[in-house]
């Protein structure tokens, strides 16, 4: 399975940086010297599927359209975090996982999300 790095935590780090950001982003916005990396093979399936792929994720990440940064809520994946950004008018998910020891933040995957854009877009934060 290829990975692919595409953004040094740096540039994140960078483009994070505002004082509109919420409290509960600092994990994602603490990741000095990592990796954002993803396969290949997941963002290909996610462009045909879903019609969004990973680089759309660091487009939005890049204009500070990040809405959250939540603990994943299922006991099967204690390990993962999930980032929530606006795009285009709705809010999706990206699990992703943290590897200190590769220091890299690898995403898993991006949906849509009804539950978080009534949320984050039509009831209550935006």
């Amino acid at each position: 399975m290829k990975y692919k790095q595409s953004l040094r935590s740096n540039d994140l780090k960078q483009s994070l940086r505002s004082n509109d950001l919420k409290q509960s982003l600092k994990p994602f916005q603490g990741y000095k010297g990592y990796r954002i990396e993803f396969s290949e093979e997941k963002n290909l399936l996610l462009q045909e599927t879903r019609r969004l792929c990973f680089e759309d994720v660091l487009e939005a990440i890049e204009e500070k359209k990040i809405l959250d940064d939540l603990r994943h809520s299922g006991q099967k994946y204690p390990h993962q975090r999930i980032l929530v950004i606006e795009r285009e008018k709705y809010v999706y998910a990206v699990p992703y996982v943290l590897d200190p020891k590769k220091k890299t933040v690898f995403l898993k995957t991006v949906y849509p999300s009804r539950v978080l854009t009534e949320k984050y877009m039509k009831g209550g934060m935006k």
